[in-house]
């Protein structure tokens, strides 16, 4: 009798454990799919830059006329006439553009300037 009692606690208790890992699974995989991240501020020049990213990470770096936003192993720069994404200059902008977005998703990064698409790279 006591040996049968075993037996189906350790069966209800398998059964919690693998309701667990599931569970462990499944935020496992809505953190990673949904996490994402953001900055943003303003240059000394008046200039307004944000950043969006699907990365875990986000940071940025804000000089006088230009900003360095750094995420999804990529490092992006604002600069005060040209777009650089990792060391390439892939769009040129116009130096009064006001407010510069950029988003990174799958591995895309994009630029809108005072509201108009600059350039998507990837």
């Amino acid at each position: 009798m006591l040996g049968k009692v075993a037996k189906v606690v350790g069966l209800v208790l398998g059964g919690l454990l693998v309701v667990v890992a599931v569970l462990f699974g499944i935020l496992a995989v809505i953190a990673v799919n949904f996490s994402s991240g953001g900055c943003g501020g303003t240059l000394a020049t008046g200039r307004c830059v944000t950043a969006n990213s699907d990365g875990w990470s986000v940071t940025s770096r804000f000089s006088h006329d230009t900003a360095t936003i750094t995420t999804a192993g990529r490092t992006i720069v604002v600069a005060p006439t040209q777009l650089v994404v990792d060391g390439r200059a892939v769009a040129v902008v116009a130096e009064d553009a006001k407010l510069i977005d950029v988003t990174v998703r799958d591995g895309e990064v994009s630029f809108i300037a005072d509201g108009r698409v600059v350039n998507r790279t990837r």
